[in-house]
């Protein structure tokens, strides 16, 4: 953990920055992009990142990557989505029902099954399948992404409590830091 963190000293933003951009692409780095995000806010709760910095910098890897991805997979269209998808689990039945969900969903749809954890990589997926306008797409990428990073900063903050309220090691609770944040507000310092 201490070369993570020189690691992360050294190169902080531009670091996860370009990690965060990989994933987005579409890359398989055997690191959830989650933990990449609160790894931005906890850098910069702690005051090692510049929190406004961090969160932009997040934002433009996430919509840079999904929307790169997005017009690849309009470009190549669902031939090789269907030879190759069904090694990975995304038969032509599932990769079908997906862009039909999509294409009925307005940008703030799109932003909420993006901020939803394990949709976000299939959403952009069935948006590119579903042939819709780019324009779309990026606004409920924006809606999607502004929400999950709002999300994990604010599951970040030691000003918020998440801190407070942790396994003892000082990691903040994974598993609802909404929840977190109303129960510590609630409770008495």
């Amino acid at each position: 953990m201490d070369q993570i963190n020189a690691f992360l000293d050294v190169y902080g933003l531009a670091a996860l920055f370009a990690l965060l951009l990989l994933k987005s692409l579409g890359v398989p780095i055997p690191i959830p992009n989650d933990l990449i995000l609160m790894s931005m806010a906890i850098r910069a709760a702690e005051g090692r990142l510049i929190a406004w910095q961090a969160f932009f910098a997040g934002l433009i890897a996430l919509v840079i990557g999904g929307t790169i991805q997005f017009i690849a997979i309009r470009a190549v269209g669902r031939g090789p989505l269907y030879r190759y998808g069904r090694h990975v689990g995304l038969t032509p039945n599932r990769l079908d029902a997906a862009a039909d969900k999509v294409r009925k969903s307005s940008p703030v749809g799109i932003g909420l099954a993006i901020f939803t954890p394990g949709l976000r990589s299939m959403v952009v997926t069935a948006c590119g399948l579903a042939g819709l306008r780019l324009r779309t797409f990026a606004a409920g990428q924006i809606v999607g992404s502004t929400l999950l990073l709002g999300n994990r900063s604010a599951a970040s903050d030691p000003r918020r409590g998440c801190r407070r309220r942790n396994d003892g090691m000082g990691y903040p609770s994974l598993e609802a830091p909404s929840v977190c944040n109303v129960v510590v507000e609630l409770a008495p310092l």
